[in-house]
């Protein structure tokens, strides 16, 4: 499928998450500093959920039904695959999410999966986008179901991995700096897996550098311009920190 929110981009409790701008400097997986801060007045926090979000998504996402608690559910003529998130926003200590409205954009990538072995067997290669593109910014949604949906019939079902690259913001405020991560999907003939990676924390200067162009769309696909390496993306699976793994889960029969 298209992943989730095109179903367009991603889909979209024990909290797992780190806020990551109360940790330390931290030199991540992907050799760059994660540009926590320490004592900042406005604050991101990612944290991972383990139950199905997609009640408190709403517009398309309430047309999921929910096959098991968290990460599977049927969209119409297909299976909804998604792992489910929170983006909090705090401003010198107050909770304003409520009140934020959401800057995210996303790309998708694929990769074919060995069956047997369960490894991605080449590089990723253009998926649904290989250009970050508008994923419901604008809206005050900061629960998300970042997935992928894929065909009911599992003989349609080709053995693939998905990773979705996620850039998220307070929109017309860059001084929140952002967040970006990672969702990977693996998906067979008979079952799947969901894995969520930490998030690295953008500083208000990187987060600009990010976006030379500014934080505007245009274009069919509401593209924007970012200044990560185009053809790939800009981290996988083994430069990110894994923060949860939901396992591999059997595909209902039909």
């Amino acid at each position: 499928m298209g992943n989730l929110r095109g179903i367009r981009g991603g889909l979209r409790g024990v909290v797992l998450g780190q806020n990551p701008t109360t940790a330390g400097p931290n030199k991540g997986p992907l050799g760059l500093n994660q540009d926590a801060g320490v004592g900042t007045a406005k604050e991101l926090s990612y944290e991972i959920l383990l139950e199905n979000q997609s009640r408190h998504i709403g517009g398309w996402a309430k047309n999921i039904q929910p096959i098991d608690k968290d990460t599977l559910g049927r969209y119409g003529t297909s299976f909804a695959v998604h792992g489910n998130n929170r983006i909090r926003v705090t401003e010198n200590g107050i909770d304003v999410t409520a009140v934020s409205r959401i800057f995210r954009v996303w790309r998708v990538w694929s990769a074919p999966l060995d069956p047997g072995s369960r490894d991605r067997t080449a590089e990723y290669r253009t998926g649904a986008h290989n250009s970050f593109v508008n994923d419901g910014s604008g809206g005050n949604t900061w629960m998300d179901i970042p997935g992928q949906q894929v065909p009911i019939a599992a003989s349609e079902r080709a053995p693939e991995r998905f990773l979705t690259e996620f850039l998220v913001g307070v929109q017309d405020k860059p001084g929140f700096g952002g967040l970006q991560f990672i969702v990977v999907i693996d998906v067979t003939g008979v079952d799947y897996r969901v894995r969520m990676y930490k998030a690295l924390y953008r500083t208000e200067e990187k987060w600009l550098e990010i976006f030379p162009m500014g934080f505007g769309f245009s274009g069919g696909d509401d593209k924007v311009t970012v200044a990560l390496p185009p053809g790939k993306p800009a981290g996988n699976e083994d430069d990110y920190a894994l923060e949860h793994d939901y396992g591999w889960r059997k595909f209902p029969a039909k």
